[in-house]
């Protein structure tokens, strides 16, 4: 991993999180991690907290609690700038919790989540945002409290609501100022790209069954490497071919996507000769371009 300044996470770094990590191994989730630096730089350190994809409940949350502990225990210099976690992460439990430890947090809210603002009954962020339009945003106005007059209430919330290009809203509860909370969440977005590249978009990394730590370890960096090397090759390919832009301004597909596209039509078309010499350039500090030209497009 590298931080936003381009600086790979050294060797006891890395080994920190595995040892903090691997217990838990049979969990399969995310959040995100922002560290602050004693230099006050921002960092994204992004862990795949090991939290069972088929067991979000208050147990999720409370196991999620235990690992930001030790997290905190590996790394005891750290300053969490933000921490992002998706809607199956609301809770009052893992919210108090952070709360009570300083740690700052945007969490996704689901629509049908009821909001008790003061002045106001409590309402669903569905019928409180029913005027946005696509590409609209507001922030509520004042201290939120998520749940209804008659339930037991979250601590006191900010909260930020934009409508998507698919109809959907986007709302988030955040510990501090509300208007930098949408640039800090799209950071999840590429832990969510990656999930699906090492899932069902790639690599199918849920049929794994393996359960042992060392050989799911072992995986996980064999994968990490796999979808390296792919956006690689599909970064050499768009130098070759230029990825078509759809309406909507965005790319017909990933540069993972290609790059797939690109390595199973080599490794069906090629001689094993030509497959290792391939492989040798790709894994030099250039993109492949005259491989793939003269392998992929023959």
């Amino acid at each position: 991993g590298t931080n936003e300044e381009g600086r790979a996470f050294d060797a006891h770094e890395l080994a920190a999180v595995e040892r903090l990590l691997l217990p838990d191994a049979k969990f399969l989730t995310d959040l995100s991690v922002g560290i602050r630096e004693e230099r006050e730089r921002e960092l994204v350190l992004r862990l795949e907290l090991l939290v069972a994809l088929d067991r979000i409940t208050a147990d999720a949350q409370n196991n999620s609690t235990e690992l930001l502990d030790r997290l905190r225990a590996a790394f005891p210099g750290m300053k969490i700038a933000a921490l992002m976690g998706d809607r199956e992460f609301i809770g009052d439990t893992w919210m108090a919790y952070l709360q009570s430890q300083n740690v700052p947090f945007i969490l996704r809210l689901r629509e049908n989540q009821y909001v008790l603002r003061a002045g106001y009954v409590a309402l669903p962020i569905s019928a409180i945002a029913q005027h946005l339009r696509v590409g609209d945003k507001m922030i509520v106005k004042g201290d939120c409290r998520l749940g209804r007059a008659n339930e037991t209430l979250s601590a006191s919330v900010r909260l930020v609501i934009m409508r998507l290009a698919s109809g959907e809203l986007l709302a988030l509860a955040c510990s501090g100022r509300a208007r930098h909370a949408l640039a800090r969440y799209r950071q999840r977005w590429t832990i969510e790209t990656m999930f699906g590249n090492l899932k069902t978009k790639g690599f199918a990394l849920e049929a794994t069954h393996l359960t042992d730590p060392n050989k799911l370890s072992t995986l996980l960096a064999l994968l990490a490497f796999a979808v390296a090397l792919t956006v690689k090759t599909g970064v050499a390919k768009a130098q070759l071919q230029t990825i078509p832009i759809k309406k909507h301004g965005r790319r017909a597909y990933s540069l993972f996507a290609l790059g797939l596209y690109t390595l199973r039509k080599i490794f069906v078309a090629a001689s094993h000769d030509q497959i290792i010499g391939f492989l040798d350039q790709l894994l030099s500090t250039k993109p492949p371009v005259k491989s793939i030209r003269a392998l992929a497009f023959r």
